[in-house]
């Protein structure tokens, strides 16, 4: 189908959107908390006990012919132990991780020393090094050991009170979803209030907000982010404009309860709460109006959740219903006119996407849209009836969606571009056009070998560090 719309698809470094530790709850020792220790396409080539003495499991990421994929951590914790240990037949560089409550993970054959020095708290999806195969070579046919390589593979332990374990069924289930997934990565939260600008939100390493803006020339501030934002954040901001030089700013607190912040046009206002929230992820919002607001979010018992301003969040209605639905991730929310709202989420039992829309009536219910998604999805629209909807692919491409018949029906999943580490953040500034920001894991957007934009005659992704973004045309 022709399509002619343009879209501006900006990097965002990882290093300046790093997730921070938080104090949680104690959980039991055999909670399903991990998620897969990487980004890249995998093949699972030895499992727990694949012979005798093989104490975790073994994945052969990317191209298994170059190595150097990223790795990261499977869940909040703090690094204990890092080492080397030469080969042959041994574990290489390495690194320990303590997850509180007798739970460890171990990370071992990594390309040089961890980047993560011993001490540091580290976050979900964090990086700790990249995939090698230093400790090599190792037997590949015990136990006559006639045969000895030294293939690029990261090979993952789980503990349990000093013990390694199998985190796979039917031993275990220690995977935050069944079949496992990619850590989800925090969103960028970004809008737009006129055709010339931008606004760019992050969370910092210090889990505080930061700020960057496009004023039509260059980003602002030159060279760094606009701090003084303090904040609690657990994951990535959400931002919406309700009209010119006005901003909202919506987050998850440290204690999973939501929190606002607001541009009145001459300066930053107070945080506020927003009563009776519990969050188990990032929120969205949307806006059909100078005074509406709409806020969406993935509850604490993994419903989707729904609450409304119509007063530029003076006060609230209170969360409605749960709209049900099962998510593991944050929803994506787009509207394209007054008492229009449609809603898109990542479905608990599969990973595809589903949407679920609202026009003034009753929610019309969930829709599944298929795909397979690495985080939640991003939204938005630049005209009647036109939906956008961007996700994180389950490979980590970039992947598009659209409606121009109001959600009837949609384009299905085309464009798969870059490499991205985080769900995509997406704002409409002019008609016919869209503006895509996102964490990669390289400044050129590109998955490790995969090909990615430059494959498609297309730019590739830009840092918003120092450049203006990145036209990409489809006629």
């Amino acid at each position: 189908m022709a399509r002619s719309f343009s879209l501006v698809v900006t990097l965002l470094l990882t290093a300046l959107a790093l997730f921070i530790g938080s104090s949680r709850p104690a959980s039991a020792v055999t909670d399903p908390i991990y998620t897969l220790p990487f980004f890249a396409q995998y093949m699972k080539t030895c499992g727990f006990g694949c012979y005798s003495g093989h104490l975790g499991t073994d994945y052969q990421l990317g191209d298994p012919s170059v190595g150097g994929e990223w790795v990261v951590a499977a869940a909040d914790g703090t690094v204990f132990l890092t080492g080397y240990v030469k080969g042959p037949g041994q574990a290489g560089h390495y690194m320990e991780i303590d997850h509180s409550n007798g739970r460890q993970t171990r990370y071992l054959h990594l390309q040089s020393a961890p980047a993560v020095a011993f001490g540091p708290g580290v976050s979900r999806g964090q990086l700790l090094g990249y995939e090698g195969n230093s400790g090599s070579p190792w037997c590949q046919d015990p136990p006559a050991c006639n045969d000895w390589q030294s293939p690029y593979h990261l090979h993952f332990e789980t503990k349990i009170n000093g013990t390694a374990v199998d985190p796979y069924p039917p031993a275990n289930q220690l995977w935050s979803t069944d079949p496992p997934s990619y850590a989800e990565g925090e969103s960028v939260g970004v809008t737009s209030w006129a055709s010339n600008r931008l606004d760019v939100f992050v969370r910092g390493n210090n889990g505080q907000l930061y700020h960057k803006w496009w004023n039509g020339s260059q980003w602002n501030p030159v060279g760094s982010w606009e701090g003084g934002h303090g904040g609690c954040l657990l994951g990535g901001p959400a931002a919406v404009s309700r009209m010119a030089n006005r901003i909202d700013v919506f987050v998850r607190w440290c204690d999973s309860t939501l929190y606002k912040r607001s541009w009145d046009g001459t300066q930053w206002l107070p945080w506020q709460p927003i009563p009776g929230s519990c969050l188990k992820s990032e929120p969205a919002v949307a806006s059909w109006s100078s005074t509406r607001l709409d806020l969406f979010v993935r509850g604490c018992y993994d419903a989707l959740h729904w609450n409304y301003s119509n007063n530029g969040g003076v006060s609230w209605a209170g969360w409605q219903p749960d709209l049900g639905g099962c998510l593991n991730a944050a929803p994506g929310a787009a509207t394209w006119g007054g008492n229009h709202l449609a809603v898109f989420v990542r479905r608990c039992e599969d990973n595809t996407l589903h949407r679920n829309f609202y026009f003034g009536g009753p929610w019309s219910g969930f829709v599944g849209l298929g795909g397979c998604l690495g985080s939640g999805p991003g939204a938005d629209s630049w005209a009647v009836n036109r939906l956008d909807v961007f996700i994180r692919g389950c490979s980590d491409f970039m992947w598009h969606n659209y409606s121009s018949n109001g959600g009837t029906t949609f384009s299905g999943f085309i464009e798969a571009t870059g490499c991205i580490t985080s769900g995509a953040g997406v704002t409409s500034r002019m008609y016919n056009f869209l503006d895509i920001f996102a964490a990669a894991v390289e400044e050129t957007g590109i998955c490790g070998r995969s090909p990615g934009p430059e494959a498609l005659g297309r730019p590739g992704w830009t840092s918003v560090l120092g450049h203006d973004g990145c036209l990409l045309t489809d006629a």
